[in-house]
């Protein structure tokens, strides 16, 4: 984009920012009791994983993986650096082999949950729709910000302020919490590594007797990212998941969901470029016009002319490199 037209575009964006600052709508970002209590509680402290059926080989996986973790959290929870974190990044350790079968315990839980999963093709145009991931055309991803493996792909931390690209290219897993892993396989996504460490195991645990923690994240997740399901965002609203829900918009352009622009809009942290305007998953600038669009109809009516005259400068001047 020229630099001219992105400055006039910016300047266009403050305006309209400006105008009361997209007013807040009677229905507020964080969801009223009334939706919450249509939430069907999935939680339950343990799930048995009654519609899993291991090999003998696939146990063996299974046991092996979860000693290596286990080992390896232990250690470093016992290290003098630890700072007593709930969250242990274990992605520098874990193969990718060992992420599959944490994809696959998942895909167990979420089935035991109730979960819809979509079928097939309605999965890919999902994903498309969403994060821009073309699975018919994945040569064509960014290397710097994506990683494909035979069962899934992982979105690396796309915030360049965070790390240089020399570190990020020498990671196999950029170590933050903002993964995200597409299990194409499965038919599901999460926002941060799955493994085996979602099992309960002792020494009487066995391959047809195997419990999970029963947490309701990432049913919720894939209810809302996939299946549009409103119910599940309100829940991801209210149980501290609105960063993961702003980077749908800032990291990926997903400016479809009003709850979501507004929860971007209102966000102080976030700059006048974050909210208007981005990149795409290849790195082509890109404007956010559902946020545009989502002002413009909660504007005043003596407002509403500024966002035409945005809507049409970028129609008519913004060129794309």
């Amino acid at each position: 984009m020229k630099r001219q037209t992105f400055i006039k575009l910016l300047f266009i964006a403050i305006i309209i920012v400006g105008c009361e600052n997209a007013k807040k709508t009677k229905e507020d970002v964080v969801s009223t009791k009334e939706e919450m209590q249509q939430v069907e509680d999935v939680r339950s402290d343990t799930l048995m994983l009654t519609a899993m059926k291991l090999t003998d080989k696939e146990w063996l996986e299974v046991k092996s993986s979860y000693d290596k973790l286990v080992n390896a959290l232990d250690e470093i929870m016992s290290g003098d650096d630890y700072e007593g974190s709930l969250y242990v990044n274990l992605s520098g350790i874990a193969t990718s082999n060992d992420v599959s079968l944490g994809g696959m315990m998942l895909y167990y839980k979420l089935k035991q949950q109730g979960y819809q999963f979509l079928p097939d093709n309605e999965y890919v145009e999902r994903i498309k729709y969403v994060f821009g991931i073309d699975y018919n055309h994945l040569d064509t991803l960014n290397k710097n910000k994506f990683i494909s493996y035979k069962d899934y792909i992982v979105a690396l931390n796309p915030m360049s302020n965070i790390d240089s690209e020399d570190n990020i290219l020498s990671k196999e897993f950029y170590p933050y919490r903002e993964h995200l892993y597409f299990f194409k396989k499965f038919n599901l996504c999460t926002v941060q590594m799955p493994s085996v460490l979602l099992i309960e195991m002792d020494e009487n645990t066995n391959k047809d007797n195997i419990n999970v923690c029963g947490d309701s994240i990432d049913y919720h997740w894939n209810n809302y990212v996939l299946n549009d399901n409103k119910i599940s965002l309100a829940w991801l609203l209210n149980n501290g998941k609105e960063k993961e829900l702003k980077d749908l918009l800032v990291n990926f352009g997903y400016d479809k969901d009003d709850k979501i622009n507004e929860l971007v809009l209102n966000d102080d942290n976030l700059s006048i470029m974050d909210k208007f305007m981005g990149r795409d998953i290849y790195g082509k600038p890109k404007i956010h016009e559902g946020i545009l669009r989502f002002v413009e109809r909660l504007s005043d009516e003596n407002h509403s002319d500024y966002f035409v005259k945005a809507s049409t400068f970028v129609e008519q001047n913004c060129i794309y490199s």
